[in-house]
């Protein structure tokens, strides 16, 4: 009976770590997943794809010419074929209601080669509405586009953008936005 009871014992430790490691897999397993889903929700893509969209239109100084003007090539690939633009009152160029993709990209390349610097930070949400193939999303950045022959126009702007899902792709149609001081 003695040697019975510490066979049992043994057996028992032997599956407590046993017991363990399998939890801890299925623990893993369970936090990895967990991760995987709060990575490709829509709502994570989308904010992914707007601080990617404003990090490709960012211009720093000392930017190579040649970076400038591949800067609308690039920002294309955010774009649908046509984007609705809506300026403030304020705004002192300009712009259509709406802008084909190619045109869009290549204004943003003169834009991008005429400037000194665009830089977009300080990226909040307002607002994320994934709506299946569509979204709206609110959101501020801190601008600063400086301009050889005026004073910067710097700001907070709060924006309003709306999305579609085309061929698996976030791609931009609208865009609107307010100016506020810092």
């Amino acid at each position: 009976m003695v040697q019975g009871f510490q066979l049992a014992a043994a057996e028992i430790k032997f599956r407590i770590p046993l017991m363990k490691r399998i939890l801890m897999v299925i623990l893993g397993v369970v936090v990895a997943g967990a991760f995987v889903a709060w990575w490709f929700s829509p709502t994570q893509v989308l904010q992914r794809r707007v601080s990617s969209l404003l990090d490709t239109a960012s211009v720093p100084p000392g930017m190579s010419d040649a970076g400038r003007k591949a800067r609308g090539a690039h920002l294309a690939k955010y774009l649908s074929r046509q984007v609705a633009v809506h300026p403030p009152e304020s705004f002192d160029a300009p712009v259509t209601g709406s802008v084909a993709r190619d045109t869009a990209s290549a204004l943003y390349s003169g834009a991008a080669s005429y400037c000194k610097e665009i830089t977009f930070a300080d990226l909040t949400f307002d607002d994320v509405q994934p709506n299946g193939e569509t979204a709206t999303i609110t959101f501020r950045v801190d601008a600063i586009v400086d301009l050889p022959t005026r004073r910067p126009v710097d700001g907070i702007l709060n924006v309003d953008s709306h999305w579609e899902k085309v061929d698996g792709a976030w791609l931009l149609t609208e865009l609107s936005w307010t100016e506020s001081p810092r």
